[in-house]
């Protein structure tokens, strides 16, 4: 990204709202595949939103912990997490979905393969056929204990059984690669560790031959001394959307404006955006 990256401020959630609007921009501007005389898909903005607002409210909005967005790309389904609300671990998150159908979302139905694991939202290719996701549960070979991406297919009866993406891309010394987002042609953005045990940094791999090439960190104008993650890629890599967290573990790092106090730093995530304007990463 030949741009440095923009503060946009400093809450967490504005980054799903930013999220949720360029998924629903690119959704929208593809017809939906089973209306031959739409336009658009089914689900679409019809007025001009000045502020941030409640995304439906009491349906898929409610009281309890919902994270992230993803809209399949002919906007009729809306694919998040709802997390189990309290701070002991192993921490839960059921991964659900949400169809507009008669005019409005549908109560959210959990997909069939999620419910015992952490399982963070995710995010589609272009057909809507494959999805990736982020997830605590284990290997085929019964290994635990880390955060790795995984992928799922759509078949005639649903969604298949999630498989892990092999090396490069998880790997068995890195205990977190999460937060995938693809291109259109199936460029893969993704936080990792990589197996440093330190800050979380924000990486690109190319699909190539239908395998993932060795990941390239992203360079200084995206990435910093502190955790860069949740990326979330525009289809056409022109837009990168990503959130900056100081340190919240030992050793503590500190933006000024860091909560502080007699206990732990409080540490606040800033949201950013580069863009993309001569092809260069």
């Amino acid at each position: 990204m030949t741009r440095p990256a923009q503060n946009l401020g400093r809450t967490f959630r504005l980054l799903l709202v930013c999220a949720i609007a360029l998924a629903c921009r690119d959704a929208f501007a593809r017809p939906h595949p089973d209306h031959k005389n739409h336009m658009h898909p089914p689900y679409q903005v019809d007025r001009k939103v000045s502020k941030p607002e409640i995304f439906s409210e009491g349906t898929i909005s409610t009281l309890d912990d919902e994270m992230g967005s993803a809209f399949s790309p002919d906007g009729t389904e809306f694919y998040f997490s709802k997390f189990v609300p309290y701070t002991t671990a192993p921490r839960l998150a059921l991964m659900c979905v949400s169809r507009f159908r008669a005019g409005r979302w549908s109560a959210p139905e959990a997909l069939p393969f999620s419910g015992k694991y952490l399982d963070h939202p995710p995010k589609f290719d272009p057909t809507g056929k494959r999805m990736v996701f982020a997830s605590s549960r284990p290997l085929p070979d019964g290994t635990r204990g880390a955060i790795r991406i995984w992928e799922v297919e759509r078949n005639d009866l649903g969604w298949g059984e999630p498989r892990p993406l092999p090396p490069p891309i998880n790997l068995p010394r890195s205990t977190w690669n999460a937060d995938p987002s693809l291109t259109a042609d199936g460029t893969l953005y993704f936080s990792s560790d990589r197996g440093n045990g330190a800050s979380l940094h924000i990486y690109r791999s190319h699909l190539t031959n239908g395998k993932y090439t060795e990941p390239e960190k992203l360079g200084p104008e995206i990435n910093s001394e502190f955790n860069d993650y949740q990326p979330y890629v525009s289809p056409e890599e022109k837009i990168l959307v990503f959130s900056s967290v100081a340190a919240g573990e030992p050793p503590y790092r500190h933006r000024p404006e860091e909560m502080t106090g007699g206990g732990r730093p409080y540490p606040r995530g800033d949201l950013c955006v580069s863009y993309n304007d001569s092809g260069k990463q």
